[in-house]
């Protein structure tokens, strides 16, 4: 399976090329320099891989929560390349794809997310996985909500990702600043099109006129 992801929603920008072959990809920080940078970094992972566009299964985007443009412009570039090739679509949370970077690093299955959401508040989700095939259980849906309402949905080990816990630290609860530092704040394409092929083996595909961004409340960059 060829699948192309895009991640634009936070300050990070990231394309990834998932062949049979391995995973190529490009990764870089550039907070509001992503259309810029998404176009080359698409033809860079095709040079790199010997995949041609017309061989793709299926291009997927992180939908968010993020950044209103930065959403916007993989959602574009997504269904533009998917309708002129006449593929599916495959939206992925970009929370869900935090938690699972952050659980492909750290070796954990079990991730809490808090993702600078501005306006003092936080994009918090937490996610639990299991096996190699990325299959994902919702434990905390994804949110928008102030940092002091943050709270563990258990007692149990968890690991942290995002930009927001160390943002809002001073207004987290005791019990939740005494969580491991986060050591993944952005989410990757790598981990998009991991879980893309999950999905999309599942189903989840959809036209490109279908997919759309999640925003979880109005337009903030």
């Amino acid at each position: 399976m060829n699948i192309l992801a895009l991640e634009t929603s936070t300050e990070a920008c990231s394309v990834a090329l998932l062949t049979p072959a391995g995973i190529k990809s490009c990764h870089d920080i550039a907070p509001r320099q992503h259309t810029d940078l998404v176009l080359a970094m698409i033809e860079d992972v095709f040079t790199r891989s010997e995949v041609t566009r017309g061989q793709l299964d299926a291009v997927a985007f992180g939908h968010g929560p993020g950044s209103f443009t930065g959403v916007r412009i993989a959602a574009s570039i997504a269904q533009g390349i998917a309708l002129a090739l006449h593929c599916p679509v495959v939206p992925v949370s970009t929370l869900r794809a935090l938690a699972a970077g952050a659980a492909r690093t750290s070796g954990t299955d079990r991730v809490l997310v808090a993702s600078d959401a501005r306006r003092q508040e936080i994009y918090f989700a937490a996610y639990e996985f299991s096996g190699e095939d990325e299959t994902t259980r919702s434990i905390v849906a994804d949110c928008v909500i102030p940092a002091e309402q943050i709270r563990r949905p258990d007692s149990g080990i968890w690991s942290t990702a995002g930009n927001g816990w160390a943002t809002y630290r001073s207004r987290l609860s005791d019990d939740v600043r005494a969580l491991p530092k986060a050591l993944t704040e952005f989410p990757e394409a790598v981990d998009v099109a991991r879980l893309a092929q999950f999905d999309l083996a599942h189903g989840a595909g959809m036209s490109p006129e279908q997919a759309a961004p999640i925003y979880l409340r109005g337009a903030v960059d």
